[in-house]
């Protein structure tokens, strides 16, 4: 049975925390695409079983694989490599006139800010009260501290990722949609979905059983 605490519900506005990276774009298959072609590798989309299978390469060192990375986000046209996913932006859309707020946490650093927003507006996903939290790989060790301080300062109702490792430090119900670095079993507090569609869903029925019990 999926559940939540929404504690702060009805009285304030629901306040849903959204990745970006393989969330609401595809970017690991032009990463993964790069990578093969930069260091003559053979990587199949199905075979990456872990979230940092890249940097976990033999011979590749895992600073090349970060500049890599990296130089892709901050220099590339996001907006023809890293491809938006339309269910995504539509259940986004339809979360505003709802009148949820919607804030995204990414592990991508300070320094692609301005790319990121440009990329958000591109696709009309940036909002009145829309937040937009990168990391800043001076302060954090890992993208897991970083997201779970953002999520719990930020009193994140829902938080939609790819990530377990992510998912399951949080203190908050997560959406992880099914990819195949994410695979095995999860903690309670985690709910594997599989498409856009299916996150509305239970977003929708999970404030309706609130507001019923609130009745």
């Amino acid at each position: 049975m999926l559940k939540s605490k929404i504690s702060r519900f009805p009285s304030s506005r629901i306040k849903i925390g959204v990745d970006i990276d393989n969330v609401i774009c595809d970017t690991f298959r032009p990463i993964l695409k790069k990578f093969n072609k930069t260091f003559n590798k053979k990587i199949r989309y199905q075979d990456v079983y872990d979230f940092f299978y890249l940097e976990k390469q033999a011979g590749v060192e895992k600073d090349r694989v970060r500049f890599l990375i990296d130089t892709m986000i901050l220099k590339e046209n996001n907006i023809t490599t890293f491809l938006i996913y339309d269910e995504a932006q539509r259940v986004i859309q339809s979360w505003r006139k709802n009148n949820y707020q919607v804030h995204y946490i990414s592990a991508r650093p300070l320094e692609a800010r301005q790319t990121t927003i440009d990329y958000l507006k591109h696709y009309n996903l940036i909002f009145s009260e829309t937040t937009v939290n990168l990391m800043d790989y001076d302060c954090y060790d890992s993208d897991v501290d970083f997201k779970k301080k953002v999520v719990a300062d930020l009193e994140i109702d829902f938080l939609v990722e790819d990530s377990r490792e992510i998912a399951e430090a949080v203190p908050t119900l997560v959406f992880l949609l099914d990819r195949p670095w994410n695979k095995g079993r999860l903690k309670p507090h985690i709910k594997r979905v599989y498409s856009w569609p299916q996150i509305k869903r239970y977003v929708g029925k999970l404030i309706k059983t609130k507001t019923d019990e609130d009745g």
